[in-house]
């Protein structure tokens, strides 16, 4: 993940239930080590969505902080949620809207 918001690498495990037509509902929980404003630590990310047939994809995702990190309290007190959506023609690149803040 990169950009303006959170940022870091990690990994993912999928759930998905694809249709006949090719179209898919599917459940993500990201793990990630992730930095956000100056401060660091592990986070979870878990996203439901949807996939049509020719690769545009919506969804909502929530922030979970997993405690610990560093940089004050790291990353235990984040907290956020967010959308996701990408084009048929650039089904791996997602444009994210994201709310995060310190609880």
């Amino acid at each position: 993940m990169a950009g303006a918001g959170l940022t870091g690498s990690g990994t993912e495990a999928l759930l998905a239930d694809v249709a006949a037509d090719g179209s898919e509902q599917f459940y993500a929980h990201d793990l990630c080590t992730c930095s956000f404003a100056g401060r660091s630590g592990a986070v979870s990310i878990l996203a439901v969505g949807t996939a049509s047939a020719q690769g545009a994809t919506h969804g909502i995702f929530e922030i979970i902080a997993n405690g610990g990190g560093t940089g004050g309290a790291g990353l235990r007190l984040l907290a956020g949620w967010g959308t996701f959506v990408s084009a048929p023609d650039a089904p791996h690149t997602l444009r994210l809207i994201e709310h995060l803040g310190f609880g």
